[in-house]
């Protein structure tokens, strides 16, 4: 392990193998890097080059002054600037839900910083703000599959469904 001061945190960064081609793992909430152990052991060491971390106020990672530097958008700086001070250029990012939504934020921050996302289960980047205002609980814990695929356009912003598609979500 090491410890490097990133945007004036302390996180531990873990490093291993020996390839020329960078995997940058970011762990979910209430997680740290000690998630993704088991798909790190079956990779080719001598092909990749393995990062991870423990996000700020997670795992060995120093605590937060603030809540405000423990958002999604904050964990993206991070991110980016670790990958700066790592001299880690175009790595392929590898994220689980929260992790999932640090990469998507990182990428829409710095455009082409990544050669590739690999996203298990992202969370949304901006909360649950995308829910149109007649779902219910109810629809939502047992959604249709025409609900299923307005929740997850309306959640990744992509153009809403038609309201004359059959759908009772636009």
């Amino acid at each position: 392990m090491q410890r490097q001061t990133i945007r004036g945190g302390d996180l531990a960064v873990w490093q291993s193998g020996s390839g020329d081609r960078d995997l940058v793992f970011v762990h979910g909430f209430g997680n740290d890097h000690t998630a993704w152990r088991p798909l790190v052991e079956r990779l080719d060491e001598n092909r990749y080059r393995f990062t991870s971390f423990d996000l700020l106020g997670c795992g060995a990672s120093g605590g937060a002054d603030t809540w405000e530097r423990c958002t999604i958008d904050e964990y993206a700086a991070d991110l980016i600037a670790l990958c700066d001070r790592l001299s880690i250029d175009r790595p392929v990012m590898l994220g689980h839900s929260l992790g999932g939504a640090i990469i998507l934020s990182a990428a829409l921050a710095s455009p082409g910083r990544f050669a590739g996302a690999v996203l298990v289960a992202p969370a949304s980047t901006t909360g649950l703000d995308f829910l149109p205002d007649e779902a219910s609980f109810d629809t939502l814990a047992h959604p249709t599959p025409e609900q299923q695929c307005a929740l997850a356009r309306a959640a990744f912003r992509s153009p809403r469904l038609r309201k004359d598609s059959g759908n009772s979500w636009q």
